[in-house]
């Protein structure tokens, strides 16, 4: 609670919300609460800005159909590593219009998902995928930041070859970004299409 703005705060020095009223914060804790003792499709259809968990039970889970709600602007994910080790990710993070940013990093070692997409999130900023063997599809969300493409392409695990999927506002900016091109010459086997 932040007495000088009178609004709750969660993850905030994550660039989690720091707006949330005492309404926001009971929907977000009874989620979390109602979400803690199912092992696939948590957080799903969920009515909260953010979620809030230890998320001990994904470290081996399968996250099909979860985190996907209309007023979801921050996901958390993982619980103090900072990482989640999902088994499956089918449907994930899909039909999130106001998905800003995702907290934590998800760890595809053992994902046995072909693709992971961000399905009808348009404003997903930040995303930290790391030990990627899969595609990726990006191609809605016209918003990722430099920062994330970067993470996902120096952190993978790339055994075949792998594509990005960006939209292509970001794809002609990154394409041709020094940096970006110079991640991609280390890795190979990662493409960047629109």
């Amino acid at each position: 609670w932040n007495a000088l703005t009178g609004y709750w705060e969660y993850r905030a020095a994550d660039g989690g919300l720091t707006d949330l009223t005492s309404k926001d914060m009971c929907i977000c804790f009874c989620e979390a609460w109602l979400s803690s003792a199912q092992s696939q499709g948590i957080f799903c259809a969920i009515n909260g800005r953010t979620t809030i968990t230890n998320m001990r039970w994904v470290e081996a889970s399968k996250l099909d159909n979860s985190f996907r709600g209309s007023n979801l602007e921050v996901a958390v994910i993982g619980e103090a590593s900072g990482s989640a080790m999902p088994q499956s990710l089918f449907g994930t993070f899909c039909y999130c219009p106001k998905l800003r940013k995702i907290i934590g990093v998800i760890d595809l070692q053992y994902a046995s998902t072909a693709t992971i997409e961000f399905r009808n999130s348009p404003l997903l900023e930040e995303v930290r995928l790391m030990r990627m063997k899969m595609n990726v599809d990006l191609s809605y969300s016209k918003l990722i930041s430099k920062d994330s493409i970067r993470y996902m392409i120096r952190n993978a695990a790339p055994t075949t070859a792998i594509t990005i999927k960006l939209a292509l506002e970001p794809y002609l900016i990154f394409s041709g970004d020094k940096d970006v091109v110079n991640d991609l010459a280390r890795q190979p086997l990662i493409t960047l299409i629109s």
